[in-house]
């Protein structure tokens, strides 16, 4: 969840966020993270290809595309899931853990500022 999570931060950070929320929901088939934050989102263009593999629009400042591919194949991995969700404002994406097998219990969430 580490890198999932450290990744969306990241990213939310190079496309110009200053606030990220973190909602958690459990429920009997899961626990769901939602990762929202204020920064310049993703066009409709291209929000069905930010999982491709290769698909960057940072390719001049030094991105390969492989961070969302890779994020989807790990949580994929621990029988969990990404999503990106529409939202008027920032980027959004939906961390889904199924129950049962792959599930982990969460201590805390930490928060770091710079």
């Amino acid at each position: 969840m580490r890198a999932g999570t450290g990744h969306l931060l990241r990213n939310a950070a190079k496309h110009g966020a200053d606030t990220v929320t973190l909602r958690v929901a459990d429920a009997s088939e899961g626990c769901t993270l939602i990762v929202h934050d204020n920064g310049s989102g993703v066009s409709p263009g291209n929000a069905t290809r930010v999982f491709d593999p290769f698909f960057t629009t940072r390719r001049q400042t030094g991105g390969t595309g492989m961070g969302l591919t890779v994020v989807r194949g790990i949580l994929k991995a621990h029988h969990a899931d990404v999503a990106l969700v529409e939202s008027a404002e920032g980027a959004m994406f939906r961390l889904a853990f199924a129950s049962g097998r792959g599930r982990h219990k969460w201590g805390h969430v930490q928060v770091v500022s710079s």
